[in-house]
């Protein structure tokens, strides 16, 4: 956690981390900044909170930033027209668009930046059409609040997840979670490619559904994402979905997750098993060893350390 008073310093980090071209601080006596920062693959996560007016200035960047407030006020302006924010109104900002923020007094926000690339890369997964234009984001209207609310919660999943310093975090998760975020994201924010993601998907051949079904049964202990789907089925996202939610009654990552859940089970029924739950629960690629325990006892019928010392219990 970074924090500091001083005025300089707080400059020194928005222009090397956060990609600031400048800063204002009208009056700087009494300045308090707090923040946190992470880089993942394709999104960052950001934390940042000040107790004195400050405006920064950002030239245009490579990524989208959608700004969460959590207390006070602040301005984004981008080409002239302003945006306010506050708890409980989030704002876009589009990839390659100078902004102008003047954070108010005792501001707090969290910041999700997600890559142009990898917005481009999963809109061209989701619609099967090629992206041939920048994509540009309505600053604050969002598809419905359920979406808006599903995305905040990835983040805030990601953020506890990075932030607790005694868990073991599998790569395998991280990864699967960091693009749901970005899916989330495209789903949940409007922008001038969302009527393509809004049409309805062409239906398949069972053998086509079959076939994304019979790779996760093969890769399940591989990070498995929407656009490894994709790559394996030739299949747009929209369409594996709905065909996939048809032929199994959920959606292809439920069906990575029921299909992990077992590899879990088989691990801490084996006679020789010399693993602990939370070692089985890395090496089956979740997250975080509550949900594994929650979603095994829902499947199951029992807690994966009850599994564990039953079978223990008959050496």
């Amino acid at each position: 956690m970074l924090r500091t008073s001083d005025r300089d310093h707080f400059e020194h980090i928005l222009l090397n981390t956060y990609g600031a071209k400048s800063l204002e601080v009208p009056d700087p006596g009494g300045l308090q900044v707090w923040g946190n920062f992470v880089q993942l693959k394709d999104i960052a996560l950001g934390f940042g909170a000040t107790s004195k007016r400050a405006i920064v200035k950002f030239d245009e960047t490579e990524y989208a930033r959608l700004q969460f407030p959590m207390r006070g006020k602040a301005k984004n302006e981008v080409g002239g027209q302003a945006a306010v924010l506050r708890a409980g109104q989030p704002c876009v900002t589009s990839p390659y668009r100078a902004t102008n923020m003047d954070y108010g007094d005792h501001f707090e926000e969290v910041v999700l930046r997600l890559g142009a690339d990898a917005l481009n890369r999963e809109l061209a997964q989701m619609t099967g059409v090629g992206v041939s234009r920048k994509i540009e984001f309505e600053r604050q209207q969002f598809t419905n609040p359920p979406l808006i609310l599903g995305l905040e919660n990835l983040v805030q999943l990601l953020i506890r997840s990075i932030d607790d310093e005694t868990a073991l975090i599998s790569p395998v998760a991280l990864r699967e979670l960091e693009q749901a975020a970005v899916v989330q994201f495209l789903f949940a924010c409007q922008h001038n490619f969302s009527p393509l993601l809004e049409r309805d998907p062409s239906n398949l051949a069972p053998a086509q559904v079959r076939q994304i079904a019979e790779y996760i049964d093969a890769h399940w202990n591989q990070p498995i994402t929407i656009n490894a789907l994709v790559e394996a089925s030739g299949i747009s996202a929209r369409a594996l979905f709905k065909n996939f939610a048809k032929a199994y009654g959920c959606s292809p990552m439920q069906y990575v997750k029921n299909v992990r859940l077992e590899k879990a089970r088989r691990l801490l029924t084996a006679a020789d098993t010399k693993r602990s739950v939370t070692a089985i629960a890395f090496a089956c690629g979740f997250l975080n060893l509550g949900h594994f325990a929650r979603d095994y006892r829902n499947r199951f019928g029992e807690l994966p350390s009850q599994t564990l010392s039953r079978y223990l219990s008959r050496d």
